[in-house]
């Protein structure tokens, strides 16, 4: 009744079903193409690259934007409080390859978002080089206690490092 399918018939029909799915996501922007993941992608190259996570008020990443060597302060939730606020990510590549992925990052009870990291500046003499990422959450801190917020969490998705 049924005619038996040969094996190679069934491993072929799967690489193009998986392949389609590949590039179905390249092409919707969610995966870079599988060759360049296979080479590229490095997530132990992330111990190379320094990140710094903040919440600051608007008048708070105006400074910080206006004086780009300064360090920056977590406030306090005191001075956040019922301000609008943004998350700030700093990256400082500290090695010689060019680096870029997808980055997510998490605030308690939040969910995660992520977001792509493009053009990491390299700085392998430590000088205050930073790429600051800037995302707008509104008016997030209803307490008005002397601590700092909830520190944000961060995890590389995607790290690729061309060399």
């Amino acid at each position: 009744m049924f005619k038996k399918i040969p094996w190679k018939t069934i491993l072929l029909t799967l690489f193009v079903w998986t392949a389609f799915w590949d590039i179905k996501d390249t092409i919707n922007d969610k995966k870079t193409l599988f060759i360049f993941r296979w080479i590229f992608s490095d997530k132990n190259y992330a111990k190379n690259i320094e990140i710094q996570s903040y919440i600051l008020t608007d008048e708070q990443v105006s400074y910080m934007l206006a004086h780009p060597n300064e360090s920056v302060r977590q406030p306090t939730k005191k001075e956040l409080f019922l301000k609008p606020v943004s998350v700030v990510l700093r990256l400082r590549n500290l090695n010689g390859g060019v680096a870029q992925g997808k980055l997510s990052w998490t605030i308690t009870d939040r969910g995660w978002n992520s977001v792509d990291v493009n053009n990491i500046p390299i700085d392998s003499n430590k000088k205050q080089k930073f790429s600051d990422i800037i995302i707008s959450l509104g008016t997030l801190i209803t307490d008005r206690e002397e601590i700092p917020p909830d520190p944000v969490s961060i995890r590389w998705d995607e790290l690729y490092v061309y060399r």
